[in-house]
């Protein structure tokens, strides 16, 4: 019998082993996800103008396990759900349709402590403008870590070689009304915010999208290497990733 997703505040046991050293596996069970959403067919209701609802299901009994150490890729077509069920692993998604079981190495987890092991990069990048890529590094790293000064430029420094940020490093962030950094570097960055604080899980919705080949090839090639040197558990959506990505 299917029970409701567990979201109890019992927290991971050893957090701060699990986030730097102990690997971590994900995993679901009978994971079921509707919505409500207007039934267009229904054209008997007795009362005019009425809307009438139905659950559509997003999420159909899922179960599966995303192992320490690998790369695991939610595919499928758009709207098949794979942001769904990210988010649901993320515990962003609150709603009493959600049904189903989800655990970290055994181990209920739930929002609140979702962030003692795990990271979330988000498709849509939310950086500030105005900070240089040095500086939002800065940040996330003053704002995450508790480690000395020179600790933390240690750890800025390794992120920044890693992903090839050298050349930008003094540039601002830019957006919409102020030029700044390319794309590519743009979601670089934004993936290194979430590494600065090292975690042992790292979930991203489509860290693709809206890249050239060659620096997707960069960013999942990375992926793929923090998995099999550190043993962390990398978790993404994509969707058409081409044949050198796949």
């Amino acid at each position: 019998m299917q029970q409701q997703l567990q979201v109890t505040n019992e927290s991971l046991q050893k957090t701060e082993r699990s986030r730097n050293h102990q690997p971590i596996d994900i995993a679901f069970r009978n994971i079921t996800y509707s919505v409500e959403v207007e039934d267009t067919t229904d054209h008997q209701s007795a009362v005019p103008c009425r809307r009438v609802m139905k659950d559509k299901i997003l999420l159909n009994n899922l179960t599966g396990i995303c192992k320490a150490g690998h790369l695991t890729a939610i595919m499928g077509a758009s709207g098949a759900g794979k942001t769904t069920l990210l988010n649901t692993l993320a515990c962003r998604i609150q709603s009493k349709k959600l049904v189903g079981d989800i655990s970290a190495n055994k181990s209920p987890y739930n929002f609140d402590n979702f962030g003692d092991f795990a990271n979330y990069v988000m498709q849509q990048d939310l950086l500030m403008e105005t900070l240089t890529v040095r500086e939002t590094l800065e940040l996330a790293a003053n704002l995450k870590l508790n480690l000395s000064e020179e600790e933390k430029k240690v750890r800025i420094n390794r992120l920044v070689r890693k992903f090839k940020l050298e050349k930008c490093l003094d540039v601002v962030v830019g957006g919409h009304l102020l030029k700044g950094i390319s794309g590519g570097e743009r979601k670089r960055t934004s993936i290194a915010f979430e590494l600065i604080s090292d975690p042992g899980v790292v979930m991203l919705d489509e860290p693709t999208s809206g890249l050239d080949s060659l620096t997707s090839f960069i960013i999942i090639r990375y992926l793929k290497q923090l998995t099999e040197q550190e043993g962390k558990t990398i978790i993404m959506t994509i969707h058409q990733p081409n044949s050198d990505i796949y």
